[in-house]
């Protein structure tokens, strides 16, 4: 719920006949609702639940308002309401079309995960891996599973145990030795950490891994890279956590067994099934990619 007032922000009604938006009293034409922008005039309202179309007419091809008051105004007042006729004037209204939810962080006006994740992005506070996670070159499932684990909230045995949910055994499928909580599944697990060290090894990159999955990808940034090497560079962290969150549940679930070796090789056939999709790597030979994931040679 912390988050809410921001999502609020986000959402605005799009005006079509105006028989479903409050013209005082919902956001549909600024960004804030008239009430709280001029409110003198909405105590001087007639109505105050009254809707847009209540004050909406259409001559020929023109729109007019006449927002009803109780009383004439004062002269101080006047101001307030030129602001609101000239507020008023500039709308694009849709008179043949229904009153609609609109999320203004996306230029289609259609909600998605990721300008929500865009825009957490960008407000103050804790730094947010959200640019990391919502890679369009990734599938959006792979996207999802990604910001479970860095929320702390995929399902990992110690996560289900605090859900309520009995697990005879808790310990890491993985290794065996500790309980399996998402970070050392997905990071500090002696299994996930050679793929990690491999990986980085193999890249040149020396890097000591962090705590959290969240502080991991957060920090994953490199300079000097090409702008292909940008795009892969960005890819890799998912690559890598969803093939260990695969080989994890074919542990569990079908009782099959892969080394370290076969988990590297699964992470780099996911990375250049996702980047061959790019415009930069589109139309790019097989041995191209290869060399391209040259980090996948053991």
């Amino acid at each position: 719920m912390r988050y809410f007032p921001i999502f609020g922000e986000g959402i605005s009604m799009c005006v079509g006949k105006g028989d479903r938006t409050k013209f005082w009293k919902d956001k549909w034409c600024s960004d804030s609702p008239l009430a709280s922008s001029f409110p003198h005039l909405f105590r001087c309202a007639v109505n105050q639940e009254a809707t847009v179309a209540d004050y909406l007419s259409l001559n020929e091809n023109s729109v007019s308002w006449s927002p009803l008051l109780r009383r004439n105004l004062f002269d101080w007042e006047l101001d307030d309401f030129l602001e609101l006729m000239s507020l008023l004037l500039v709308q694009k209204i849709d008179v043949l079309g229904e009153d609609l939810w609109c999320w203004k962080w996306k230029p289609d006006g259609v909600f998605s995960v990721k300008s929500m994740a865009d825009k957490l992005d960008n407000v103050g506070g804790s730094e947010s891996p959200a640019r990391q996670i919502w890679n369009p070159l990734s599938p959006s499932k792979a996207n999802f599973l990604v910001w479970t684990m860095a929320l702390d909230k995929c399902l990992s045995r110690s996560n289900l145990l605090r859900r309520g949910i009995p697990i005879p055994d808790a310990s890491c499928v993985l290794c065996g030795t500790v309980e399996e909580s998402t970070e050392h599944l997905y990071l500090h697990c002696p299994f996930s950490l050679q793929i990690w060290l491999h990986s980085l090894k193999a890249l040149g990159a020396n890097w000591v891994l962090p705590r959290s999955v969240k502080d991991h990808l957060c920090s994953w940034k490199l300079n000097g890279l090409s702008k292909r090497g940008k795009l892969m560079w960005k890819t890799i962290p998912a690559a890598i956590l969803r093939s260990i969150w695969a080989e994890r549940n074919s542990r569990i679930f079908c009782n099959r067994y892969k080394d370290v070796d076969h988990v590297i090789q699964r992470a780099v056939g996911k990375l250049i099934s996702w980047i061959s999709t790019s415009g930069e790597f589109r139309g790019l030979g097989m041995s191209v990619l290869l060399q391209s994931c040259s980090w996948w040679r053991l």
